[in-house]
């Protein structure tokens, strides 16, 4: 299978490579630059990486149009797509929904709890997961996404069963425990997985 991944400036960008490759699948790395269009035409699935913007919009200030490609790929898309992160709140701003900033980062490992719709989709009550963020989503109420976990700081997975896009709050490509591992192939698997295919 191959991936396109976004990177959006994460320091973990490289991670969600490595995990992909040694588990035998192709990787194409796009540094995300509000210059230059995003070409996922290869990808089977599309990742958006983690960052460190101060808020996600289509202009920011000076009218620098910083996100709108990856605005522009999250609606026009057919691909399924797993945003992280910032790529997470990127996916819910662009579907119409607001984010917002928490009173203090989080930069820890935390217990996050998944409702009934995410255990009956993804067969986990609870997970331990890398959390590495100041930003939070907001409302998503408006965007077609459903909540499937959320922890102390709030929504921690969104999912669009139609749109095939999954989020993540966390980062499930640092390995925190026997179980993560299964977990980050679990979400891809959720939003890809033709008939036959063993990820």
């Amino acid at each position: 299978m191959n991936f396109f991944i976004v990177d959006n400036g994460s320091i973990f960008t490289y991670e969600i490579a490595s995990k992909l490759k040694l588990n035998g699948h192709g990787c194409t790395i796009q540094e995300y630059s509000p210059y230059n269009a995003l070409d996922p035409a290869d990808a089977d699935v599309i990742i958006l990486s983690g960052g460190w913007q101060y808020e996600v919009g289509d202009v920011l200030e000076d009218n620098q149009l910083w996100f709108r490609h990856e605005f522009d790929l999250i609606r026009n898309t057919n691909k399924p797509i797993l945003g992280i992160c910032l790529g997470h709140q990127i996916i819910n701003v662009a579907l119409g929904g607001s984010m917002l900033k928490l009173e203090r980062p989080v930069q820890e490992v935390v217990s996050v709890s998944v409702n009934t719709e995410g255990q009956n989709l993804l067969g986990y009550t609870k997970i331990d997961v890398l959390e590495h963020h100041d930003y939070a989503v907001d409302d998503y109420s408006k965007t077609g996404l459903i909540e499937l976990a959320k922890s102390q700081d709030g929504t921690e997975i969104l999912y669009h069963p139609e749109r095939s896009f999954i989020g993540t709050q966390f980062h499930p490509e640092i390995f925190v425990n026997d179980t993560s591992e299964q977990l980050f192939f679990d979400l891809i698997g959720l939003i890809h997985r033709p008939k036959g295919l063993q990820i």
